[in-house]
Protein backbone atom coordinates (compact mmCIF):
# COMPACT_ATOMS: atom_id res chain seq x y z
CA UNK A 1 0.00 0.00 0.00
CA UNK A 2 2.68 2.23 0.66
CA UNK A 3 4.16 1.93 -2.24
CA UNK A 4 1.07 2.16 -4.32
CA UNK A 5 0.50 6.06 -2.48
CA UNK A 6 4.41 7.01 -3.12
CA UNK A 7 3.79 6.17 -6.93
CA UNK A 8 0.97 8.33 -6.61
CA UNK A 9 2.19 11.31 -4.91
CA UNK A 10 5.04 10.55 -7.61
CA UNK A 11 2.80 11.09 -10.86
CA UNK A 12 0.75 14.28 -9.71
CA UNK A 13 4.35 15.73 -9.09
CA UNK A 14 5.46 15.03 -12.60
CA UNK A 15 2.07 16.26 -13.99
CA UNK A 16 2.34 19.54 -12.27
CA UNK A 17 5.88 20.34 -13.11
CA UNK A 18 5.00 18.99 -16.62
CA UNK A 19 1.53 21.92 -16.53
CA UNK A 20 4.26 24.46 -15.09
CA UNK A 21 6.69 23.50 -17.61
CA UNK A 22 4.27 24.25 -20.43
CA UNK A 23 2.55 27.42 -19.00
CA UNK A 24 6.46 28.70 -19.23
CA UNK A 25 6.78 27.70 -22.42
CA UNK A 26 3.94 29.42 -23.86
CA UNK A 27 5.14 32.37 -21.57
CA UNK A 28 8.61 32.40 -22.60
CA UNK A 29 7.43 32.36 -26.72
CA UNK A 30 4.85 35.08 -26.67
CA UNK A 31 7.24 37.56 -24.88
CA UNK A 32 10.11 36.27 -27.63
CA UNK A 33 7.20 37.03 -30.29
CA UNK A 34 6.54 40.40 -28.92
CA UNK A 35 9.82 41.65 -28.73
CA UNK A 36 10.42 40.65 -32.03
CA UNK A 37 7.59 42.04 -33.35
CA UNK A 38 8.80 45.29 -31.16
CA UNK A 39 11.73 45.48 -33.36
CA UNK A 40 10.43 44.83 -36.65
CA UNK A 41 7.85 47.82 -36.02
CA UNK A 42 4.87 45.99 -35.94
CA UNK A 43 3.26 47.11 -32.47
CA UNK A 44 -0.34 45.75 -33.09
CA UNK A 45 1.22 42.46 -33.19
CA UNK A 46 3.82 43.02 -30.32
CA UNK A 47 0.60 44.37 -28.03
CA UNK A 48 -1.51 41.10 -28.66
CA UNK A 49 2.04 38.54 -27.72
CA UNK A 50 1.98 40.71 -24.54
CA UNK A 51 -1.11 40.28 -23.55
CA UNK A 52 -1.19 36.18 -24.57
CA UNK A 53 2.03 35.95 -22.26
CA UNK A 54 -0.19 37.75 -19.50
CA UNK A 55 -3.01 35.64 -20.04
CA UNK A 56 -0.22 32.51 -19.25
CA UNK A 57 1.38 34.53 -16.18
CA UNK A 58 -1.12 36.90 -15.07
CA UNK A 59 0.32 40.50 -13.16
CA UNK A 60 4.15 39.27 -14.53
CA UNK A 61 5.64 42.47 -14.14
CA UNK A 62 8.06 42.45 -17.35
CA UNK A 63 5.29 41.98 -19.61
CA UNK A 64 3.16 44.65 -18.00
CA UNK A 65 5.50 47.06 -19.08
CA UNK A 66 6.10 45.43 -22.13
CA UNK A 67 2.34 46.17 -23.10
CA UNK A 68 2.39 49.48 -21.67
CA UNK A 69 5.37 50.49 -23.43
CA UNK A 70 4.58 49.18 -26.85
CA UNK A 71 1.09 50.51 -26.77
CA UNK A 72 3.26 53.97 -26.30
CA UNK A 73 4.97 53.49 -29.22
CA UNK A 74 1.55 53.30 -31.13
CA UNK A 75 0.53 56.53 -29.53
CA UNK A 76 3.93 58.05 -30.91
CA UNK A 77 3.82 56.26 -34.37
CA UNK A 78 0.32 57.23 -34.87
CA UNK A 79 0.75 60.98 -34.25
CA UNK A 80 3.82 60.94 -36.15
CA UNK A 81 1.66 58.82 -38.88
CA UNK A 82 -0.83 62.22 -38.82
CA UNK A 83 1.28 64.85 -38.96
CA UNK A 84 1.57 65.72 -34.53
CA UNK A 85 4.84 66.02 -34.36
CA UNK A 86 5.01 67.46 -30.94
CA UNK A 87 2.84 64.51 -30.15
CA UNK A 88 5.08 62.17 -31.40
CA UNK A 89 8.27 63.82 -30.16
CA UNK A 90 6.23 64.07 -26.69
CA UNK A 91 5.37 60.35 -26.17
CA UNK A 92 8.41 58.85 -27.61
CA UNK A 93 10.75 61.07 -25.42
CA UNK A 94 8.77 59.95 -22.54
CA UNK A 95 9.58 56.18 -23.10
CA UNK A 96 13.35 57.01 -24.07
CA UNK A 97 13.58 59.07 -20.22
CA UNK A 98 11.96 55.87 -18.92
CA UNK A 99 15.18 54.63 -16.53
CA UNK A 100 13.90 51.06 -17.18
CA UNK A 101 12.89 50.60 -20.62
CA UNK A 102 13.43 47.55 -22.35
CA UNK A 103 16.02 47.97 -25.41
CA UNK A 104 14.20 47.28 -28.52
CA UNK A 105 11.95 49.65 -26.86
CA UNK A 106 14.06 52.44 -26.90
CA UNK A 107 15.75 51.81 -30.27
CA UNK A 108 12.09 52.13 -31.53
CA UNK A 109 11.45 55.47 -29.77
CA UNK A 110 15.05 56.75 -30.83
CA UNK A 111 13.92 56.07 -34.50
CA UNK A 112 10.31 57.81 -34.08
CA UNK A 113 11.60 60.69 -32.34
CA UNK A 114 14.51 61.23 -35.27
CA UNK A 115 12.26 60.86 -38.12
CA UNK A 116 9.27 63.57 -36.36
CA UNK A 117 12.71 65.99 -36.05
CA UNK A 118 13.83 65.28 -39.20
CA UNK A 119 10.52 66.00 -40.32
CA UNK A 120 10.08 68.97 -38.53
CA UNK A 121 13.48 70.74 -39.81
CA UNK A 122 11.90 69.92 -43.51
CA UNK A 123 8.54 71.75 -42.96
CA UNK A 124 9.14 74.13 -40.15
CA UNK A 125 6.37 72.51 -38.29
CA UNK A 126 7.77 72.42 -34.63
CA UNK A 127 10.61 72.64 -33.06
CA UNK A 128 12.13 72.34 -29.66
CA UNK A 129 14.38 75.03 -29.55
CA UNK A 130 13.65 77.27 -27.11
CA UNK A 131 14.12 81.15 -28.64
CA UNK A 132 16.51 83.39 -26.78
CA UNK A 133 14.20 85.59 -24.47
CA UNK A 134 14.39 88.80 -24.13
CA UNK A 135 15.30 91.73 -20.94
CA UNK A 136 12.60 91.34 -18.53
CA UNK A 137 12.44 95.31 -18.21
CA UNK A 138 11.87 97.30 -21.46
CA UNK A 139 10.66 100.82 -21.68
CA UNK A 140 7.11 100.97 -22.38
CA UNK A 141 7.26 103.37 -25.28
CA UNK A 142 10.28 100.87 -26.78
CA UNK A 143 7.35 97.96 -27.72
CA UNK A 144 4.74 98.01 -30.04
CA UNK A 145 1.38 96.83 -28.67
CA UNK A 146 -0.67 94.18 -30.04
CA UNK A 147 -3.67 96.81 -31.25
CA UNK A 148 -0.79 99.05 -33.20
CA UNK A 149 0.76 96.07 -35.24
CA UNK A 150 -2.04 94.16 -35.72
CA UNK A 151 -3.57 97.32 -37.45
CA UNK A 152 -0.48 97.74 -39.37
CA UNK A 153 -0.37 94.09 -40.57
CA UNK A 154 -3.89 94.75 -41.71
CA UNK A 155 -3.07 97.64 -43.54
CA UNK A 156 0.12 96.11 -45.05
CA UNK A 157 -2.09 92.70 -46.40
CA UNK A 158 -4.66 95.29 -47.62
CA UNK A 159 -2.19 97.21 -49.34
CA UNK A 160 -0.54 93.91 -50.92
CA UNK A 161 -3.86 92.51 -51.82
CA UNK A 162 -4.12 90.51 -48.87
CA UNK A 163 -0.81 88.73 -49.70
CA UNK A 164 1.14 89.85 -46.38
CA UNK A 165 -0.20 86.62 -44.59
CA UNK A 166 1.44 83.43 -45.28
CA UNK A 167 2.71 80.50 -47.26
CA UNK A 168 0.82 78.66 -49.14
CA UNK A 169 -1.46 81.51 -50.85
CA UNK A 170 -4.65 80.64 -52.02
CA UNK A 171 -5.01 80.13 -55.87
CA UNK A 172 -7.44 82.09 -57.76
CA UNK A 173 -10.87 80.38 -57.37
CA UNK A 174 -9.49 78.58 -54.09
CA UNK A 175 -11.83 78.93 -51.55
CA UNK A 176 -9.09 78.09 -49.32
CA UNK A 177 -8.80 81.23 -46.45
CA UNK A 178 -5.30 82.65 -45.95
CA UNK A 179 -4.48 83.17 -42.45
CA UNK A 180 -3.25 87.06 -42.03
CA UNK A 181 -0.34 87.79 -39.28
CA UNK A 182 -2.90 89.78 -37.91
CA UNK A 183 -5.57 87.00 -37.52
CA UNK A 184 -2.59 84.83 -35.98
CA UNK A 185 -1.34 87.62 -33.77
CA UNK A 186 -5.63 87.82 -32.67
CA UNK A 187 -5.74 84.16 -31.73
CA UNK A 188 -2.55 84.04 -29.42
CA UNK A 189 -3.52 86.59 -27.75
CA UNK A 190 -6.99 85.35 -26.98
CA UNK A 191 -5.49 81.58 -26.02
CA UNK A 192 -3.01 83.67 -23.52
CA UNK A 193 -5.93 84.88 -21.72
CA UNK A 194 -5.49 88.71 -22.70
CA UNK A 195 -7.26 91.44 -24.68
CA UNK A 196 -4.53 93.53 -27.72
CA UNK A 197 -4.34 96.78 -25.23
CA UNK A 198 -2.68 94.23 -22.62
CA UNK A 199 0.18 93.00 -24.57
CA UNK A 200 3.16 93.72 -26.45
CA UNK A 201 4.04 91.87 -29.31
CA UNK A 202 6.76 90.79 -31.56
CA UNK A 203 6.18 88.65 -34.78
CA UNK A 204 8.14 86.58 -36.97
CA UNK A 205 7.18 84.61 -40.08
CA UNK A 206 8.84 81.35 -40.16
CA UNK A 207 7.23 80.01 -43.00
CA UNK A 208 5.12 77.25 -41.91
CA UNK A 209 4.51 78.88 -38.55
CA UNK A 210 4.18 82.57 -36.86
CA UNK A 211 6.51 82.75 -33.82
CA UNK A 212 5.29 85.10 -31.66
CA UNK A 213 6.18 86.51 -28.59
CA UNK A 214 3.57 88.32 -25.69
CA UNK A 215 4.70 90.98 -22.96
CA UNK A 216 2.45 92.39 -20.70
CA UNK A 217 2.09 96.06 -21.27
CA UNK A 218 1.36 98.06 -18.38
CA UNK A 219 1.38 101.39 -19.93
CA UNK A 220 -2.93 101.94 -19.08
CA UNK A 221 -2.17 99.86 -16.00
CA UNK A 222 -2.13 102.48 -13.01
CA UNK A 223 -1.34 99.72 -10.44
CA UNK A 224 2.19 98.45 -12.42
CA UNK A 225 5.05 100.08 -13.43
CA UNK A 226 4.21 101.11 -16.95
CA UNK A 227 8.20 100.74 -17.88
CA UNK A 228 8.72 97.19 -17.29
CA UNK A 229 6.69 94.79 -19.93
CA UNK A 230 7.26 90.97 -18.05
CA UNK A 231 7.11 88.11 -20.51
CA UNK A 232 4.09 86.32 -21.32
CA UNK A 233 5.33 83.29 -23.71
CA UNK A 234 6.41 82.21 -26.87
CA UNK A 235 4.17 81.17 -29.27
CA UNK A 236 3.44 79.35 -32.39
CA UNK A 237 0.68 80.13 -34.76
CA UNK A 238 0.38 76.80 -37.39
CA UNK A 239 -0.93 78.14 -40.93
CA UNK A 240 -2.04 74.97 -42.02
CA UNK A 241 -3.60 73.65 -38.97
CA UNK A 242 -4.35 76.65 -36.99
CA UNK A 243 -3.14 75.31 -33.85
CA UNK A 244 -1.30 77.21 -30.91
CA UNK A 245 1.74 75.91 -29.17
CA UNK A 246 3.62 77.27 -26.12
CA UNK A 247 6.93 77.09 -25.30
CA UNK A 248 7.63 75.21 -22.10
CA UNK A 249 10.36 76.27 -20.57
CA UNK A 250 10.64 73.37 -18.58
CA UNK A 251 10.95 70.48 -21.25
CA UNK A 252 11.99 73.21 -23.99
CA UNK A 253 9.55 71.99 -26.02
CA UNK A 254 6.34 73.45 -27.84
CA UNK A 255 3.24 71.99 -26.81
CA UNK A 256 -0.12 72.76 -28.12
CA UNK A 257 -2.55 75.20 -26.25
CA UNK A 258 -5.61 74.53 -28.27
Amino acid sequence: MKKVMTAVILTAILMLAACGSGANTAYNQAMKEGLNAVTAGNYDHAATAFETALADKKADKQATALLAETQALKSAEASLKKGDLIGAIDSAGQLIDRPSVDHAVLIQAQEIKNRALKDEQATGSTAAIKPQPAAESVSGSSGTSAGGQAGASAAQSADSGGSSAVSGSSQPGSSVHTVTQAEAEAAVIKAAGYSPDQVYIDTTNDGAYYSIELRENHQNDSAADPNTAPAIGFFRYYKASGKIAKLDMISNTYKYVN
